[in-house]
């Protein structure tokens, strides 16, 4: 059953989807709000569906396996479960995500998480969960840009990151009760450093790569990998 109405509310007995199909909503005008919902889902994890600003899919229910992956853009909403599985689909998160205490991730299950943003009720680039369980083939990115954006804020009561699961990413605040990182799992925020145009400039944290020390006639200057050296001071000595 499809129900529309002009107060843009679509209403699915049960989505289909397959094939590398994807489903988005054009309302009239464009950017007006609308609200989407599926009773039932079938899929085989190839489809997509997109969430545009201003339009929210909410699929609170117990436990949730998303049978496609889904593309949250700026201002919209997913709701998905308390109990959230995610595997062999990804999650492209603009917007706002809600209802989820218990997140799963297991093989090809992406979940990106942008500086746009955010759990429910939250500022922008901070995300809460209660449990996060990263298991093989499971991964969360975090990457933000290292010059304009701030960091990204990540909370949990616990985190658990199995061998072969991953989470990253560039500038990371991690809050966590309790994590655990077995054999072969990876938690980094390197993943991303300094372009060589960011050389001199300003950005969110300051000057990028500001060059060289100072002082002496041969000055000694730090190395890093992907941020700001080290500015030495006072003359360099070298010795065999």
């Amino acid at each position: 059953m499809f129900i529309f109405s002009v107060t843009n509310e679509f209403t699915f007995d049960e989505l289909q989807i397959f094939g590398n199909a994807h489903l988005a909503v054009l309302t009239e005008p464009v950017g007006e709000a609308a609200t989407i919902h599926f009773e039932n889902m079938i899929g085989d994890r190839t489809g997509a569906v997109h969430v545009g600003a201003g339009q929210t899919l909410d699929l609170e229910r117990p436990k949730i396996d998303l049978p496609f992956n889904v593309h949250v853009y700026p201002e919209g909403f997913l709701g998905l479960a308390p109990d959230t599985y995610v595997e062999d689909i990804e999650i492209f998160l603009n917007g706002t995500l809600a209802h989820i205490q218990n997140l799963t991730l297991h093989r090809d299950g992406n979940l990106w998480l942008y500086q746009e943003g955010r759990t429910e009720g939250l500022e922008a680039g901070y995300y809460n969960f209660q449990f996060v369980h990263v298991k093989t083939g499971g991964y969360i990115h975090m990457i933000t840009d290292p010059v304009t954006d701030h960091g990204i804020n990540f909370e949990t009561i616990s985190t658990h990151i199995d061998g072969g699961g991953l989470v990253r990413g560039t500038h990371l605040y991690f809050h966590s009760t309790n994590i655990t990182i077995d054999n072969g799992g990876t938690l980094n925020a390197d993943y991303l450093g300094f372009r060589v145009t960011d050389t001199g400039a300003t950005g969110f944290y300051g000057q990028i790569n500001p060059g060289l020390g100072h002082t002496g006639t041969e000055s000694a200057s730090g190395a890093g990998h992907g941020g700001s050296g080290a500015r030495g001071e006072g003359n360099l000595v070298m010795s065999k």
